[in-house]
C-alpha cells in the first residue's frame, strides 16, 4: 500500500494554509504565465485574455459553490415538506469561501464565458432621476457586438491540465477525498489511519490499517497524463475550439468513473440522485455537450487555426 504522508498547514498571521491551498494557487499562478506566453504566440490580445481569465475564475468560483451548497448540502440549505418550502439558512449561498465544487466550477465557468461574449462588467447608470439627477454603479454593460470566445476558450484550456493537476496534487496531500475501501494488494491503495488525526499532528508518513482509494491520488495520475497529452499538441496547428471539445471528452468521462470510487457510507459519504452522485450527472452534460461541439466543429474548415 501506499504509505499515508500528512502534511501539516502552514499558518501566517492567523491565516491557515494547507498544502491544497498553496499547490493551487502557485498552479493556478503558472497556468496564468503559461496562458500568456502562448497567447502572445497566437496572436491573442492579452487584455481581452486578462479579462476573459478574470471572469472565468469568478465564473468558477461562484459555479462550483453553488453546486456544492445545493449539490451536496441541501438540507442544510432548505427544507421541502409538503409541496413547500423551509430555509434554513439560505445565505449559506453567499459564502463562496465555505465550500466548492469542481464540476459546478465548469458550469460557472462556462456561463461566465457566455456573459462575457456579450457583456462587459462596467460603470454605468443604474436608476436616472433626470439629466442631471442619476445613481451610479458597476453592472453588466452589452457590448456593441459580440467577442469571440473560442480562441480565449482554447488559451485557458490547453493549459488547464496543468493548473490542475497542481490542485489534485494538493488534494491527494491533504486527503480530503478519500475513497471507498481498496484491496490491500491494490498498488493504488492508500494506508489511511482509522481515525481523523488531529491539527497539530506535524509532518509524518503513516502506516494505516485501513487501505482505501484516494480520489485526489487517483485524478492526479490522470491529469498527469492529459498535461503530456495537451503539451505535445502545444505546436500543432489546430482548429479554434480543439482544446475545448479535447479537454470535455477526457476530462469528464474519467471524473464520472471515478466517482463511483467515492464513499457511500459515513460522514464523507456523496449523495446520490438515480445511483450517481450530483458530480457525476454535471460531468455526464458536460461530456455530451462536448460531442456536439467536437462533432460540429468536425463539419468546418480550418479556417485561421490557433498558431500556438
Amino acid at each position: 500500500m501506499i504509505p499515508y504522508l500528512q502534511v501539516p498547514a502552514l499558518s501566517l498571521e492567523g491565516v491557515t494554509l494547507d498544502a491544497q491551498a498553496l499547490l493551487s494557487g502557485a498552479g493556478l499562478l503558472f497556468a496564468i504565465l503559461l496562458s500568456r506566453r502562448r497567447a502572445r504566440r497566437a496572436g491573442v490580445d492579452l487584455g481581452r485574455l486578462n479579462s476573459f481569465t478574470l471572469w472565468l475564475l469568478v465564473g468558477a468560483l461562484i459555479g462550483g459553490h453553488i453546486a456544492h451548497v445545493l449539490g451536496y448540502h441541501l438540507d442544510e440549505f432548505a427544507q421541502f415538506y409538503d409541496g413547500h418550502v423551509f430555509w434554513k439558512r439560505p445565505w449559506q449561498l453567499m459564502q463562496v469561501w465555505d465550500g466548492w465544487r469542481s464540476v459546478g466550477g465548469f458550469f460557472g465557468a462556462l456561463f461566465a464565458a457566455m456573459l462575457w461574449r456579450t457583456h462587459r462588467f462596467e460603470m454605468t447608470d443604474w436608476l436616472r432621476f433626470s439629466e442631471i439627477s442619476k445613481l451610479e454603479g458597476y453592472w453588466f454593460v452589452r457590448r456593441p457586438r459580440a467577442e469571440p470566445i473560442l480562441p480565449h476558450s482554447d488559451i485557458a484550456l490547453s493549459v488547464f491540465p496543468v493548473a490542475w493537476a497542481f490542485n489534485r496534487a494538493g488534494a491527494a496531500l491533504v486527503h480530503d477525498r478519500p475513497g471507498t475501501r481498496a484491496p490491500a494488494e491494490s498498488l493504488l491503495a492508500v494506508a489511511y489511519p482509522a481515525s481523523a488525526l488531529p491539527r497539530s499532528v506535524g509532518f509524518g508518513v503513516l502506516h494505516g490499517a485501513v487501505p482505501r482509494y484516494d480520489l485526489g491520488l487517483l485524478e492526479l495520475l490522470l491529469l498527469l497524463v492529459l498535461v503530456v497529452v495537451f503539451a505535445a499538441l502545444w505546436k500543432r496547428r489546430l482548429k479554434a475550439g480543439s482544446y475545448v471539445c479535447l479537454a470535455g471528452v477526457t476530462y469528464p468521462p474519467a471524473r464520472f468513473a471515478l466517482d463511483f470510487l467515492s464513499r457511500r457510507t459515513g460522514a464523507a459519504a456523496n449523495p446520490r440522485f438515480a445511483a450517481l452522485t450530483p458530480t457525476q450527472w454535471g460531468f455526464a452534460i458536460l461530456f455530451l455537450l462536448s460531442v456536439a461541439m467536437l462533432l460540429r466543429l468536425s463539419m468546418r474548415p480550418l479556417d485561421g487555426p490557433l498558431e500556438v
